[in-house]
C-alpha cells in the first residue's frame, strides 16, 4: 500500500463551480444521452438472464412433465398392489376355508379309521368264538338233521357276507375321506404356490413403488431447487430491468446503485468527510495510460488544468449532478460535448497521492460532494 498523500488533494475553489455554472447556462438546451456502453453492457446481460429464465422454465416444465409421469406409475403401482393384496386375501380366505375343510376330513377319517379298527377287532373276536363251532358243527353234520344242518349254514353264510359288506363300505368310506384328504392338499399345494406368486409379484411392486417413490422424491428435490435458482435469476432480471429502466430514462438521479466505476484499477482513498482535511473524493491506482470513462450520460463544462489537480474533466449530468476526473494526462472530450455512459474522456496521468498513475473522482449534487461508493454498482 501506498501511503496516503493529502496535500495534493486540496478542495477546489469556489470559483470554480461558479466558472462551470455560468458555462452550463449555455449548454442546458443540449440533448443529454441516455444510452451507451453500460446500457449496451446491461442490455446483452439482460438478454442473457433472460435466456436463462427461458432455460429454467424448461428445465422445470421437463421435470414437472416427469413427475407427473411417475406419480402416473406410481398411482398404476397402487391400483396393481391393491388388486394383489386383495387377491392374496381372497386366498388367504379359501386356505383358512380348505384348513377347516381338511380338519374336518381328518377328524372324520380318524373316526371311521377308529370305527373300521373296532369293527374289524370285533368281527376277529367274532370268528375266533365262532371258527371253532363251525368246525365242530362240520364234524357232526353227518349225524345231524338236514334241515337244521342247513338253517345254521344259511345263517352262518349271511352272517360272513353281512360282515364283509360292512367292512367294505367301512373301507369304502375310509378311501374316499383319504381321497379327499389329498384333493385338499393339492388344492391346498396350489393355494400356497399362488400365494407364494403373489407375494412375489407384490414384493416386485413394492421394490419398483420405492424406486419410483425414490425418483419422484429425486425429481421433486431437484425441481425445487431449479424453481428456487429460477426464483433467483427472476430477481437478478428484475434488478436488470429496472437498471436498464434507469439507464434509458438517462437520468442519474435514478442510477444510484447503478453507476459503472470511472477506471479499472486498486482504490486506494476513500471518500471521508471526517478525515482531517476530508476525503471529498476516491482516488484509484492504476496502470499507465489507463482508460477514464464517463460514468453516466451528460455534457463536459469543463475540460483544463486545475492547480494541484492536472489535468479536470467535468461532466454536468441532469438535475444538478457532477462528476469530477482529476490528474488525467490527457483529455479525449471538448467543453460542451455531449458524452454517453461509458465514454472514454481521458486517459490517466501521475497522480501524487497514490504513488503512481491514477485519477482522483468526485461525485457532486448542487455543489456539495456525495460518497460515489453509494453509487457504484461493482467493484472496479
Amino acid at each position: 500500500m501506498v501511503p496516503e498523500k493529502t496535500t495534493c488533494m486540496r478542495k477546489l475553489p469556489s470559483s470554480v463551480f461558479f466558472v462551470i455554472a455560468l458555462v452550463l447556462v449555455a449548454f442546458l438546451s443540449l440533448p443529454v444521452w441516455s444510452g451507451g456502453v453500460f446500457a449496451q453492457n446491461l442490455a446483452q446481460e439482460l438478454g442473457e438472464t433472460k435466456q436463462d429464465v427461458a432455460n429454467k422454465k424448461k428445465i422445470i416444465r421437463q421435470l414437472s412433465l416427469k413427475e407427473r409421469a411417475l406419480h402416473k406409475d406410481l398411482a398404476r403401482i397402487e391400483n396393481e398392489l391393491g388388486k394383489l393384496e386383495a387377491d392374496l386375501d381372497l386366498q388367504e380366505k379359501k386356505e383358512a376355508e380348505l384348513e377347516k375343510q381338511r380338519l374336518q376330513a381328518h377328524q372324520s377319517y380318524l373316526r371311521l379309521a377308529g370305527k373300521m379298527e373296532r369293527e374289524q377287532g370285533s368281527l376277529t373276536r367274532l370268528m375266533r368264538q365262532l371258527w371253532p363251532v363251525y368246525l365242530e358243527q362240520s364234524r357232526r353234520r353227518t349225524g345231524e338233521n338236514w334241515v337244521e344242518a342247513d338253517q345254521k349254514f344259511t345263517w352262518m353264510q349271511y352272517f360272513y357276507r353281512h360282515s364283509e359288506q360292512k367292512f367294505v363300505e367301512l373301507s369304502r368310506r375310509s378311501e374316499s375321506v383319504a381321497q379327499s384328504l389329498r384333493q385338499l392338499e393339492e388344492l391346498r399345494a396350489r393355494i400356497d404356490k399362488q400365494q407364494g406368486t403373489i407375494a412375489a409379484s407384490k414384493k416386485n411392486l413394492q421394490t419398483r413403488k420405492a424406486r419410483f417413490a425414490a425418483q419422484v422424491k429425486k425429481v421433486r428435490s431437484k425441481k425445487i431447487s431449479q424453481q428456487e435458482e429460477l426464483d433467483q435469476i427472476v430477481r437478478v432480471l428484475e434488478t436488470l430491468q429496472h437498471k436498464m429502466k434507469a439507464v434509458g430514462a438517462g437520468k442519474i438521479s435514478e442510477q444510484k446503485g447503478l453507476l459503472p466505476w470511472p477506471v479499472q484499477g486498486e482504490m486506494k482513498l476513500r471518500y471521508n468527510m471526517k478525515k482531517r482535511p476530508p476525503q471529498k473524493g476516491v482516488g484509484f491506482l492504476t496502470a499507465a495510460a489507463e482508460t477514464v470513462r464517463a460514468v453516466a450520460a451528460g455534457q463536459v463544462v469543463h475540460n483544463d488544468t486545475l492547480r494541484g489537480f492536472g489535468r479536470v474533466v467535468i461532466v454536468f449530468h441532469d438535475q444538478s449532478y457532477y462528476s469530477l476526473y482529476a490528474f488525467l494526462s490527457g483529455a479525449a472530450v471538448k467543453n460542451g460535448q455531449n458524452v454517453e455512459q461509458g465514454e472514454i474522456l481521458g486517459k490517466c496521468g501521475v497522480y501524487p497521492a497514490v504513488g503512481g498513475h491514477g485519477v482522483y473522482f468526485e461525485l457532486r449534487f448542487q455543489q456539495k460532494t456525495i460518497n460515489p461508493l453509494d453509487w457504484f454498482v461493482t467493484s472496479p
